[in-house]
């Protein structure tokens, strides 16, 4: 069942420079299998920018003809092998869609049009809003989730080694069929209380439910993930004290491993940006363990109220 509210109009973006598609909301998948790994960039290669926490299908009604109702105004496509990315700006539709539709530029009333490599039929359309923007039933041809003003750097890749490790797997593998309710942990706890509050907090930022045990697992084994990622960032005070290095050099350092890791600093007050560096070390990895976009401009005001309210 597709997510409703904002999740369900955030933008799907075609990519060519995409090898796989990417969905940030674990409602739009009708198959789904709970998996470890991470995409990276054609700007940074294999180098982790965001981290996958499972793969399946989504199914998505879309509009095939412009100012029409009725069932022949739109269809169902289904993108296979999409992987779940929660900390993604938007969803992405990845060179992949080529392999059943084909892609068009002969109507100049779209950026694009989508059709059926075996019929020959309208299966989408793609409007100039701002990013090639697939048209879902329920929105206009100009609306986008993204800031008009924006300047994205958005892609994705999967590698061809983290792809093997999917297609490799064993039957009934553990990581993708266990889905019982393991406890948590005191420590587990504490970092949810800290950070979130309360674990349904945290899974509601997720899109998921705390009545379904199936969702709270895959809850628990984002909230492992998420803590891990925050423990391989620490810093040894020690090493940092021999650290020869600038603010500056850091701040390019942060760059060049997260293109979106200082992209929200002018939306936080002094107090709120000094907090978040000294607990996140920057506004991307913050906003990301809050389940908010770095650029979105509403998300960044929640960020700061967060901020605010946790450090006080």
């Amino acid at each position: 069942m597709a997510p409703t509210g904002p999740a369900y109009r955030t933008d799907w973006v075609w990519l060519n420079n995409s090898n796989v598609h990417i969905a940030n909301h674990r409602d739009w998948f009708t198959t789904f299998t709970k998996i470890k790994s991470h995409i990276g960039s054609i700007y940074f290669g294999d180098r982790s920018i965001a981290e996958v926490h499972g793969i399946g299908d989504v199914e998505l009604d879309v509009k095939v003809r412009d100012g029409r109702t009725g069932p022949r105004s739109h269809r169902k496509i289904i993108l296979k092998d999409v992987l779940y990315t929660p900390s993604g700006t938007c969803n992405i539709v990845g060179n992949p869609i080529l392999q059943d539709y084909n892609l068009s530029n002969d109507n100049p009333a779209y950026r694009y049009m989508l059709y059926d490599k075996e019929t020959g039929a309208p299966a989408g359309i793609f409007d100039d809003a701002h990013l090639s923007r697939l048209r879902l039933v329920g929105l206009n041809a100009t609306e986008s989730s993204l800031r008009p003003d924006g300047i994205y750097m958005i892609n994705a890749v999967w590698s061809d080694e983290e792809r093997a490790k999917w297609l490799s797997r064993p039957k009934g593998d553990a990581q993708s069929q266990n889905h019982s309710l393991s406890s948590l942990s005191d420590q587990e706890k504490a970092w949810l209380k800290k950070h979130y509050g309360n674990e349904w907090k945290f899974l509601a930022s997720y899109g998921l439910k705390l009545t379904d045990d199936e969702e709270r697992a895959e809850g628990r084994a984002i909230l492992r993930g998420l803590m891990e990622d925050e423990l391989a960032m620490e810093v040894d005070p020690e090493e940092d004290d021999n650290e020869s290095g600038s603010e500056e050099n850091d701040f390019l350092a942060d760059l060049e491993a997260d293109p979106a890791s200082h992209v929200a600093d002018y939306q936080f007050p002094e107090k709120e940006l000094d907090w978040v560096e000294k607990n996140y070390r920057h506004t991307g990895n913050f906003m990301r363990m809050m389940g908010l976009k770095p650029w979105d401009e509403e998300d960044c005001k929640e960020a700061v109220q967060i901020a605010r309210s946790m450090r006080e």
